[in-house]
């Protein structure tokens, strides 16, 4: 609007008033500060706190009603958790904390980059973020035509989701083709922090023993440490929890041998435990989200990608198991294993 014109060449040199992007919750602006560096302005759309307060005030209603009918399931709290990443989503000081910590867990990782936060024209509506263009990570032809290596890409796209997650305990929660993109010499470029996930200590280790337990074929340590998570109520009746989790650990060894996707996998055991009592935080279906999306990125860019490859060193890191030929298999069943269980709590 011409009504904050003044305000904009008091603050900036030039401000493109065409938006480089847009998307429900705001749109993203082009421009120069005084001191001749390029920047990008994130505005947020006005009224978006109003609208979420009527929409979820209505989705707790209905969350309420569900867990009448539904003792297995936990309505309220998934809608607590979607509320508060929703809210978190239209708070830019949120993010552009989110970036700056994002960038600091990458600070000796020279081919991730992360957007200075320009603070002192930043707000809760507008973050202005260091101007980082590049390529889009799918886009196949134009990397190709940049001389950019499209098989390298893919393995560090891989290997800096599994920084964030097993290493950092802090990941981008949403990272789609539109949040990531190569710049001239190869490097990463994240976008977009509004959805991040973390990941504490405690549940970092009950994870690693869900690991151990897929590999192992150990159906009780598996139970155990999804009980100690929180996935799993005991009850009167665990015989057919741990029908479940034996049949699943045999159809997760057998389909990652086969180097089935992902994907396939969640499908294939959704329907085993569709009944059982299970409870997963939302912090499981983002990761296992991420790990689907990442996956179809390195096969867009590399036909013969394949995810043990990469993983085995993290493996090595985490694992410290003597057996090092069979560790990236681990973390592959590790990666299948999850996003079976995503896939039911997503329903």
């Amino acid at each position: 609007s011409l009504v904050y014109l003044p305000l904009l060449l008091q603050l900036f040199r030039s401000f493109s008033r065409r938006p480089i992007a847009a998307a429900s919750l705001g749109q993203v602006h082009r421009a120069v500060l005084h001191t001749g560096e390029e920047v990008v302005v994130k505005v947020q759309r006005p009224g978006l706190k109003q609208l979420f307060d009527i929409d979820l005030n209505n989705l707790r209603i209905l969350a309420e009603q569900l867990d009448k009918g539904d003792e297995n399931r936990d309505f309220k709290g998934i809608y607590a958790e979607c509320a508060s990443v929703l809210y978190d989503e239209i708070d830019y000081i949120n993010e552009g904390r989110n970036a700056d910590r994002f960038r600091r867990n990458f600070r000796d990782t020279p081919w991730v980059r992360t957007p200075v936060v320009h603070w002192e024209f930043s707000s809760p509506r507008v973050l202005t973020l260091e101007y980082l263009p590049g390529v889009k990570i799918t886009d196949m032809q134009r990397l190709q035509a940049a001389g950019i290596a499209t098989e390298l890409v893919a393995r560090r796209a891989t290997e800096a989701y599994l920084m964030q997650v097993l290493r950092h305990g802090f990941f981008h929660a949403d990272p789609h083709p539109g949040n990531v993109s190569v710049d001239a010499q190869g490097r990463l470029l994240f976008y977009d922090y509004g959805m991040m996930g973390e990941i504490v200590p405690n549940v970092r280790e009950r994870l690693l023993d869900v690991f151990y337990g897929i590999y192992k074929k150990d159906t009780s340590g598996v139970i155990r440490a999804l009980v100690e998570l929180g996935v799993i109520t005991p009850s009167g009746d665990m015989l057919s929890i741990r029908r479940a989790i034996g049949y699943f650990l045999e159809n997760i060894t057998r389909q990652t041998e086969r180097q089935e996707a992902i994907g396939k996998i969640g499908e294939d055991l959704f329907a085993i435990a569709i009944d059982q009592p299970f409870r997963f935080p939302a912090t499981f279906t983002f990761v296992l989200r991420a790990f689907s999306t990442l996956e179809g990125i390195g096969k867009t860019l590399n036909p013969a990608y394949n995810f043990s490859e990469v993983a085995t060193p993290y493996a090595q890191e985490l694992l410290q198991l003597q057996d090092v030929g069979q560790q990236g298999f681990i973390i592959e069943l590790a990666a299948g294993a999850c996003y079976s269980l995503a896939a039911l709590f997503s329903v």
